[in-house]
């Protein structure tokens, strides 16, 4: 099996979201929930408290009532504050769920994952993804999370422990104040670490994906070859064609010595003339549909065209438009200005 070494291109990271595999994180999503929790309650903490109290007060004092009318006294304060307090909690926890899914990946109708298969219920498959690389760092990421947040929740404690020796002298109400207080503290404790927690979970997600997804130079070519083929793309290129016809674009192509390219998705005009400019320049370079549409020009006007993955990707992301190239890439760049140009005079003479 052709060894897997290249970046995903756009069609494959398309195609995996139709499948539902995109690069999401759970713990952004409780840590979030976690945050709008706490600070809900920094917020409406006081009116709740005062609510409870009230409830208890209308509690105590329906004690002489008819069982039926303190009965209907204390539910009437109970659906108060589920209604003024739960109620809104519970919708903003839905709008932060909805909002840091959406913020994570986009609007994603993984249709395809919804499709009854075989595989889903394949014991074989099923014993890999228990032992598989996402599964042990699930595992471990569990275990350091109870470690870490019982450790917190100890020493926070311990250090307010003093405090819970003056609770019985304190009185109820001052006792509820003074618990709600460490409450949260802890809360935001346990916060913290969570946010910690969330950040290396989606670094982990995200290297864990693109390492799926990545392809090999074979799967590459074949993709090209099947796109070249697709009405979509096709109408897209010409979109682009008459874009650029009167742009730039093209005649920095027409003036390339060379355009280095990444099978599918990277493009680089390079121009060298040895009397006119000192150090070879990137005239332009392209990615995606424009990196397709480069390579159609080149092949139009017969400029030479060269696959050369490193060197297209080191031109690409380390020389902007119209500048020289730096003197890391001098020896590679030289190596293949020398083959492109000898391959032309030969074929001059």
């Amino acid at each position: 099996m052709a060894e897997k070494t290249e970046k995903p291109t756009q069609k494959r990271l398309k195609d995996a979201r139709k499948k539902g595999q995109v690069i999401k994180s759970t713990e952004i999503v409780t840590g979030l929930q976690m945050a709008v929790i706490l600070g809900y309650f920094i917020v409406e903490g006081q009116g709740m408290m005062d609510a409870i109290w009230k409830m208890i007060d209308i509690s105590i004092n329906s004690i002489n009532l008819p069982i039926k009318i303190a009965a209907e006294s204390v539910l009437a304060a109970f659906v108060f504050i589920m209604l003024r307090f739960m109620a809104g909690l519970v919708v903003i926890l839905v709008i932060t769920v909805v909002i840091s899914c959406m913020a994570q990946t986009g609007p994603v109708w993984a249709s395809e994952s919804l499709t009854p298969s075989f595989n889903k219920i394949n014991i074989i498959n099923n014993a890999k993804n228990i032992f598989s690389m996402k599964s042990v760092f699930a595992l471990l990421k569990n275990i350091l999370k109870i470690f870490v947040l019982t450790v917190v929740f100890y020493y926070l404690l311990n250090q307010h422990v003093n405090m819970f020796q003056y609770l019985p002298s304190c009185g109820a109400e001052c006792g509820v104040t003074v618990t709600f207080t460490l409450v949260k503290w802890l809360w935001g404790a346990f916060l913290i670490c969570y946010l910690v927690f969330a950040v290396a979970d989606y670094a982990f997600v995200h290297f864990q994906t693109m390492k799926e997804l990545k392809m090999s130079k074979d799967d590459t070519k074949q993709e090209y070859k099947e796109t070249e083929g697709n009405p979509e793309v096709k109408q897209k290129r010409r979109e682009l064609q008459r874009e650029t016809a009167n742009g730039s674009l093209v005649q920095n192509v027409k003036k390339s010595t060379v355009i280095v390219r990444n099978p599918t998705h990277i493009a680089v005009c390079l121009y060298y003339q040895a009397d006119k400019t000192p150090l070879p320049v990137v005239l332009d370079k392209a990615q995606d549909y424009m990196a397709l549409h480069v390579v159609d020009m080149a092949e139009e006007h017969a400029i030479p065209l060269v696959e050369n993955i490193p060197l297209a990707r080191a031109l690409f992301n380390q020389v902007e438009s119209g500048q020289v190239i730096p003197e890391s890439l001098f020896e590679p760049v030289a190596e293949l200005l020398r083959v492109v140009m000898n391959v032309s005079y030969d074929g001059d003479d």
